[in-house]
């Protein structure tokens, strides 16, 4: 039958403790592998900056069938979500930075952005 495979990333808060850090391809694994059809191949810590911790984590599933894979494809997000949830693994969050307040719409009063 057919393979499909699928390469997601997370990254991860850079305040996470490190030995929970060290956990997480074993994590996903499990995950994986739990689900019917479903194949790990790997999981690794791809990147380390000051903004988090960057994992990558390929698998598979035997399956022609696209919606099937689909499904599969969310149940293994939320399990990995699940699993992060309950060890207290925080996702990071994106810096956003306000650059000028000319960019701001018109609508948007600088006082309710905690300015004085």
């Amino acid at each position: 039958g057919m393979t499909r495979r699928r390469t997601i990333s997370w990254k991860l808060d850079i305040a996470t403790d490190p030995t929970k850090v060290y956990g997480v391809p074993d994590l996903m694994k499990t995950i994986v592998e739990a689900q019917p059809k479903c194949g790990f191949l790997a999981a690794y810590l791809k990147k380390v900056d000051e903004s988090g911790y960057e994992f990558e984590m390929i698998w598979q599933m035997k399956s022609a069938e696209y919606l099937e894979f689909l499904r599969m494809q969310h149940k293994v997000n939320t399990g990995i979500l699940d699993a992060f949830r309950s060890d207290g693994i925080l996702l990071a969050v994106p810096k956003i930075q306000v650059l000028d307040s000319a960019f701001l719409a018109p609508h948007m009063g600088v006082n309710e952005l905690g300015s004085t």
